[in-house]
């Protein structure tokens, strides 16, 4: 499998997942690599829940959601890391 870069946001990281996922479907991926799709399939369905609910927190915060797969993974690269 090619060498993915870093996913920086919340679609990046479903859409590595998912071409893991492929890998294990079409046979270009061994069955422990398998496994391991499973858990990516996993994942990638943890990962849309676990958005659906930072959505659901900024409505009722009254903030504008981001787009679906826009979320950043680590905050706001402006802002320096919390201490």
């Amino acid at each position: 499998m090619e060498q993915q870069k870093e996913p920086t946001t919340t679609g990046e990281l479903r859409t590595v997942l998912a071409s893991i996922l492929a890998g294990a479907l079409n046979g270009s991926v061994k069955e422990r690599e398998g496994r391991l799709a499973l858990t990516a399939a996993t994942r990638i369905t943890e990962s849309f829940q676990a958005e659906t609910r930072m959505r659901q927190l900024a409505i009722v915060a009254r903030e504008t959601p981001l787009p679906m797969g826009d979320q950043p993974l680590r905050g706001n690269k402006e802002e320096p890391p919390a201490s």
